[in-house]
């Protein structure tokens, strides 16, 4: 489910983008009004089912990305910290215990004696 999600997901995404690439800026229909090639009612017939098309791509990227963010926060249960057992809080590190040694007889790690 999820492979086919991000599969339809990108796909929607390729195509929004040429859409977009597609479209006539607005610039370009003022120009046509004012004399330039005079294709401003051909290019308005054109824009609205452009402009319908892309609506509906849009709609169709967020849907599919909410269900993309849903579908991922539900798998992610688990924390990138691991449980500490209760058993391996109450086991002394070993660290300390050689540190506690150290502490206890420290003529025995510098190996003189005070006299």
């Amino acid at each position: 489910m999820n492979t086919l999600l991000i599969t339809f997901h990108v796909i929607v995404c390729i195509v929004i983008i040429f859409i977009v690439l597609l479209q006539v800026g607005r610039g370009a229909e003022a120009g046509a009004m004012f004399g330039g090639t005079g294709q401003a009612q051909s290019l308005r017939g054109q824009s609205t089912f452009i402009g319908k098309f892309t609506t509906v791509m849009a709609v169709a990227f967020m849907i599919t990305s909410f269900l993309l963010t849903y579908d991922t926060s539900n798998k992610a249960k688990s924390s990138v910290i691991e449980v500490i057992t209760e058993e391996e809080i109450q086991q002394p590190a070993p660290q300390a215990d050689a540190k506690a040694e150290e502490a206890d007889n420290p003529a025995a790690t510098d190996g003189k004696t005070d006299e």
